[in-house]
């Protein structure tokens, strides 16, 4: 499998968890929450992430791309929509048109600098989801600083020790399950849920290679790997089972699932929807909860007073489709171009820099 190689089932996989987590957050617009596992789609995130990253960048990190390098590169590509996010929860607290009740200004600066308002109860405030790009971020530098040691075996260890971290948390907690990691009193969870998840992506490509097992076209399959996916976020288990559900989902079901998903790839219609869900899944991701935070506040404003619950489910379904709508343009006029002219203005200032040094 080449560098160049791209997983269109991951991207199908993305965009589904992506929707998922849409529907969990906007219960006010649906009615209820029928996807009760949804919480699970961060854990497939970080697995994903791992994986993609390790496609892209350790060899490069191995050879010639020192930290400061690719952190870069890595927060070009979250940062842009991720700045939109915390703007859009910002102006919903400056119109009143949000439940917020802390200290904006400290809010708002941790929540630009991606770090986690560990004074509050719920640690990014402003937009809720973010939380799950601040621990990718941590676990995007570990990887680079440390990768030269992060053998098989290192990965392995950590993910043992962070398997061991998350049973015991769901053994211990009065919740009995990985529905954590987004509060104060839970931060250290999402440092085991990262830990664990991407260092399983990283060893999952790593195995693929090793193996050198090319991608294969195959609707059949890769159609079946996004339904399993899409089945196993959507499970509604039983209180008893759900702590068992959580931990074998997250560190056999998503590898299983997501290893598929690189070796079997989509062609035609369904390589194109796969194109699609990818390429929206996380600007919704990440603009969905401060959007419909701020809309559900203002409805009432527009409807005489009346709740955007009132009107459930179609008032989700409406939801659903604008915001899908936004994501999309979002990608090509405004997250695309952007990342662009950063990354063009950050290349010619680098070449700037270097050329001076050798005068």
């Amino acid at each position: 499998m080449t560098h160049k190689d791209h997983f269109l089932t991951l991207d199908g996989f993305r965009g589904i968890a992506a929707i998922l987590v849409v529907l969990r957050h906007t219960t006010a617009y649906f009615g209820d929450n029928p996807f009760f596992s949804s919480y699970l789609a961060v854990d497939l995130f970080f697995l994903l992430s791992g994986a993609v990253v390790a496609r892209s960048y350790e060899q490069r990190l191995k050879t010639d791309m020192n930290l400061p390098r690719f952190m870069w590169i890595r927060l070009l590509r979250l940062y842009p929509l991720y700045f939109l996010g915390i703007c859009i929860g910002i102006l919903a607290v400056l119109t009143g048109l949000s439940a917020f009740q802390g200290k904006l200004p400290i809010a708002a600066m941790a929540g630009l600098l991606m770090l986690p308002a560990l004074y509050s109860s719920l640690l990014f405030p402003l937009n809720g989801p973010a939380w799950s790009l601040s621990s990718e971020m941590i676990a995007n530098f570990i990887y680079g600083w440390k990768v030269r040691r992060l053998n098989d075996r290192a990965l392995a260890a950590l993910m043992l020790t962070c398997l061991a971290g998350m049973i015991l948390f769901v053994a211990m907690s009065s919740q009995h399950s990985l529905d954590a990691g987004f509060h104060r009193r839970t931060y250290h969870v999402s440092l085991l849920r990262v830990g664990f998840s991407f260092a399983a992506g990283v060893l999952l490509y790593r195995w693929l290679v090793r193996v050198n097992h090319r991608a294969v076209l195959g609707n059949g399959r890769a159609g079946l790997a996004i339904i399993a996916v899409t089945l196993t976020l959507m499970a509604s288990p039983s209180a008893g089972i759900v702590p068992f559900y959580d931990v074998v989902a997250v560190c056999l079901i998503f590898p299983l699932l997501v290893y598929a998903g690189m070796r079997y790839q989509p062609s035609g219609s369904l390589a194109r929807i796969c194109q699609f869900l990818g390429v929206i899944s996380y600007p919704i991701y990440i603009v969905h909860s401060p959007l419909a935070e701020l809309i559900r506040h203002t409805f009432p404003i527009f409807a005489s007073g009346r709740q955007v619950s009132e009107f459930a489910p179609w008032a989700g379904i409406m939801f659903l489709a604008l915001l899908i709508g936004i994501a999309w343009v979002l990608h090509y006029f405004y997250d695309a171009p952007v990342r662009k002219v950063i990354g063009e203005r950050g290349r010619a200032f680098s070449a700037s820099a270097t050329s001076g040094q050798l005068k």
